[in-house]
């Protein structure tokens, strides 16, 4: 299936105030492009068909991505950097702004493709709603993530049925070996701030050995969760990775060449092998609905540090369960 569009090594790219539907993949490819400006877009791609991004800037400097409207089966808005045009370098110097977002997998991502350097990134003043995942962040080969700042958004996410990536996290953060024996770089600097979500699962965050994700900061974030849908929870979805990397249970469904689903339960906030990582007026809220994989508020294994200042919320079985779990 073809990219809708695709600029390679363009230099003062706008695109301004165009709709685009039913991309059979990607809708906007900009690869190894500077000065990008895209601005007023509108982007209705079928919920129900993968692979159909909507703006995918790869190996890209000085990118504006601003007012847009987003709905798509896979990732709205992704941040790329792919083995095919490493030639190209960084993705750096990227700001996304005002944009409303509505995904079947994940809103806002940077990577998974990672092997080069992501930095310098501010998103802020977006909407996501009707999603899978909101922020995503997927660290899966030998680039990185840093200094990178998400700000001001309201978040709604929720399970879907079938094979999508994702379980209905609002805010996620993984550093994982693509595969066994692979080399993961260094995901650190990164802070949400001023951030309200309503989710069926919670803020989701792994690392691993050889990459703990550091200096994270969640600065005033508000999580309301309740069961939503009649999907089946409990879940984590670390894909893609090397599964021997991954926390958690039982693996579900058959095996694919990206992993697979784990069973797990779901705390609000759950951090996994973190190196520091500072939660500043986060507050935890449960709905009504309180299925028994519900857990606690904040659960952190194997962190190297938790700060937490003003932090506010309860299990979500306070009989069963300590607001705050950690190990």
């Amino acid at each position: 299936r073809p990219a809708m569009t695709c600029f390679a090594g363009c230099r003062n790219v706008h695109v301004r105030e165009l709709t685009l539907r039913d991309a059979a993949n990607w809708a906007l490819h900009f690869v190894g492009c500077e000065d990008v400006l895209v601005h007023g877009v509108t982007i209705r791609n079928r919920r129900d068909f993968p692979n159909c991004d909507g703006i995918d800037p790869d190996h890209c400097r000085n990118v504006r991505i601003s007012d847009c409207h987003i709905e798509a089966g896979d990732d709205c808005i992704v941040l790329k950097n792919t083995d095919g045009f490493r030639h190209y370098g960084p993705t750096e110097n990227v700001t996304i702004t005002g944009c409303t977002l509505m995904s079947t997998s994940c809103a806002i991502k940077i990577g998974s493709e990672s092997v080069d350097a992501f930095r310098d990134i501010v998103v802020t003043g977006c909407v996501i709603r009707d999603s899978n995942r909101g922020i995503g962040l997927q660290l899966r080969d030998e680039g990185s993530i840093e200094h990178v700042l998400f700000s001001d958004m309201l978040i709604e996410t929720h399970l879907f049925g079938g094979g999508w990536w994702g379980v209905g996290e609002p805010i996620y953060v993984t550093a994982l070996p693509r595969r066994a024996g692979a080399r993961v770089g260094p995901l650190r600097n990164v802070r949400f701030a001023n951030i309200l979500c309503r989710a069926e699962n919670g803020i989701y965050l792994h690392g691993c050995g050889q990459s703990r994700p550091d200096r994270i900061g969640f600065d005033n974030v508000q999580l309301f969760i309740d069961k939503t849908t009649e999907h089946p929870g409990g879940r984590h979805d670390p894909r893609p990775c090397d599964m021997d990397a991954a926390f958690g249970g039982g693996r579900i469904g058959k095996p694919t060449p990206w992993g697979q689903r784990l069973e797990a339960t779901n705390p609000a906030i759950f951090l996994y092998r973190g190196g520091e990582v500072s939660l500043r007026g986060v507050e935890v809220e449960w709905g009504s609905n309180r299925p028994p994989f519900y857990t606690h508020a904040l659960e952190a294994l194997d962190v190297r540090r938790v700060r937490l200042d003003a932090f506010r919320g309860t299990a979500a079985d306070p009989q069963r369960y300590p607001a705050v779990s950690i190990l």
